[in-house]
C-alpha cells in the first residue's frame, strides 16, 4: 500500500535535512572579510527557518498516515513552545543562565525522540525500512553514549588536574571525541539516506 501523505512528508523532511547541511556550510562565508559574517548570519537564519518550517510541515503530513510520526509532530510543536517560553524567561531573568541550559537539554532529548519516531514510524509503514531504521538508531545511540563518556572524561581530567593520569585520560578523551564526531556524521547521513528511501518506499 502506498502512503502518499507519508511519502510527501518524508520528502519534506529530507529537504529540511539538506537545507540544514547547506546552512552549516554557509558558516564558511564568515571567512570573507568585511561583509562575510553578515551574509553568513543571514543565510544561516533564513535557511534554518525554512528547514524548520519544512520539518514541521513534513511531520504533520507524514503523521496523517502513521501514529508515531503524528506524535513526533506534537513533540516538535511542544519543542517550539518550550523554546519560546525559555526565551521569554531568559529575557525576564537574564542572570538565570540555567534556564537556557535546561531548555537546550530538553529540546535535545525531544529531537532524539522525534528522530526515533520518524525512523520507526517509517518502518511501520514499510517493513523493508526496518533494518535501515534499526541500524541508524543504533548508531545514534552509540554517539550519545560516546558523548556521555567524553563528558565524564573531561570531568575526570578537571578533577585530576595535571600529571600522568590526567594526560592519559586526556588522550583517551581526544580519541573518543574524534570517533564521536565521525560517528555523528555517519549517523546524520544514515538518517538522510533513510529519509531518501522513505520518501520513495513508505
Amino acid at each position: 500500500m502506498v502512503h502518499e501523505n507519508a511519502r510527501a512528508g518524508f520528502g519534506k523532511l529530507f529537504t529540511a535535512q539538506v537545507l540544514g547541511i547547506i546552512a552549516a556550510f554557509c558558516s564558511l562565508l564568515t571567512l570573507i572579510p568585511g561583509i562575510g559574517p553578515i551574509i553568513a548570519g543571514a543565510a544561516i537564519a533564513i535557511l534554518g527557518l525554512i528547514a524548520y518550517i519544512m520539518q514541521l510541515v513534513g511531520l504533520n503530513q507524514a503523521g496523517k498516515d502513521e501514529e508515531l510520526i503524528k506524535s513526533a509532530f506534537a513533540l516538535a510543536i511542544f519543542s517550539l513552545i518550550l523554546g519560546v517560553v525559555g526565551g521569554i524567561l531568559g529575557a525576564i531573568f537574564p542572570s538565570a543562565t540555567w534556564i537556557a541550559s535546561i531548555v537546550n537539554l530538553l529540546n535535545a532529548i525531544i529531537s532524539l525522540v522525534i528522530m526515533h519516531h520518524v525512523l520507526f514510524g517509517g518502518a511501520n509503514l514499510n517493513s523493508a525500512l526496518a533494518d535501515k531504521a534499526a541500524s541508524t538508531w543504533k548508531t545514534v545511540l552509540t554517539v550519545i553514549i560516546l558523548d556521555i563518556v567524553v563528558t565524564i572524561g573531561l570531568i575526570i581530567c578537571g578533577i585530576l588536574g595535571g600529571g600522568t593520569a590526567s594526560a592519559i585520560v586526556g588522550i583517551v578523551v581526544i580519541v573518543l571525541t574524534i570517533l564521536d564526531v565521525v560517528l555523528d556524521l555517519i549517523s546524520f547521513f544514515m538518517y538522510l539516506s533513510f529519509l531518501s528511501r522513505a520518501k520513495n518506499e513508505a
